[in-house]
């Protein structure tokens, strides 16, 4: 924590990408405020003056993966309060963590993700990040958004932590021929940008997708997984059509799209900004196993 007026104010800092921003921050002596409002506990009508006036910028990263279209709708109404909340009082930097689903679930083979696409979200999450995006550019307020895919990293949990303790306990699994691409992003990579952005005077008004820079197949992750955890990968061979097929008719649609389709990513734009990823995607596989700030 911090009273300094230059601090970084994080929102959603007991999260799993708040955790590690704040490590990070710590790590290099970075004033900044940690906030307990999370995703459900600050609304449209909270009151932000307090730790704002005590601010430089804020990241934003509070805010549900899940739940139904009501709570997603909240989650907006938060946002947009803190941003004329922030506009008001003059914080210099507002950095938005929204999401690669803006862009859409899945990339067609030989095509990638950008800043310059279309949006098409669609589901009800990426459909509020979109919102939320749109509002923040009619607000009087230094914005940067940064449009993340799966980020992974120390504290990880939701559908990564699946595939980890499916790892850890040994299960075989039917992803040894997947031959798809998959851009993600390890947290220790995605705080660093944060972190880039958050001083960075070209990132005003800017929107950023962020990934590795190294993308990979299922196979491949779950093999580099399986040497990081120190197990064996156990994977049967099984044709990705006959997996795809019993997840769609489970009415699993959307395990069979983050295993088996592309999702890739081009993170040239962010790269312009003299921008190098820290970590490659090995190293931060090797990291999964940790506890944010654990770098040892």
């Amino acid at each position: 924590m911090s009273d300094e007026p230059n601090a970084i104010l994080v929102t959603g800092a007991s999260g799993f990408v708040g955790r590690n921003l704040v490590a990070a921050l710590a790590a290099v002596r970075r004033p900044f405020i940690a906030t307990g409002h999370e995703a459900g506990e600050a609304d449209a009508t909270t009151d932000w003056s307090g730790m704002l006036n005590g601010a430089r910028a804020v990241v934003h990263l509070a805010g549900r993966h899940v739940g139904d279209p009501q709570s997603f709708e909240r989650d907006i109404e938060m946002t947009l309060n803190l941003a004329r909340q922030a506009a008001a009082l003059g914080i210099e930097r507002f950095v938005f963590l929204s999401s690669i689903k803006v862009n859409g679930e899945v990339t067609e083979p030989g095509r990638v993700f950008s800043e310059a696409d279309t949006p098409e979200p669609l589901d009800t999450y990426g459909q509020s990040k979109l919102r939320i995006e749109q509002a923040l550019a009619e607000i009087d307020l230094p914005v940067t958004v940064i449009r993340a895919p799966l980020v992974y990293g120390p504290g990880v949990n939701g559908n990564f932590r699946k595939l980890i303790n499916a790892v850890e306990q040994g299960w075989p699994l039917p992803l040894g021929a997947v031959e798809n691409r998959r851009s993600m992003v390890a947290v220790g990579n995605l705080c660093d940008f944060i972190m880039r952005v958050v001083d960075e005077p070209g990132a005003v008004g800017e929107t950023y997708v962020l990934a590795d820079g190294d993308d990979m197949s299922t196979t491949e992750l779950l093999r580099r997984l399986a040497r990081s955890l120190n197990r064996p990968s156990r994977l049967l061979p099984v044709a990705p059509g006959l997996i795809e097929g019993g997840l769609r008719l489970a009415g699993l649609g959307g395990w069979a799209d983050r295993l088996l389709c592309d999702l890739r990513v081009d993170i040239g734009k962010a790269r312009a900004l003299g921008w190098v990823p820290p970590l490659s995607s090995e190293d931060g596989l090797a990291l999964v196993s940790r506890q944010p700030g654990d770098v040892r």
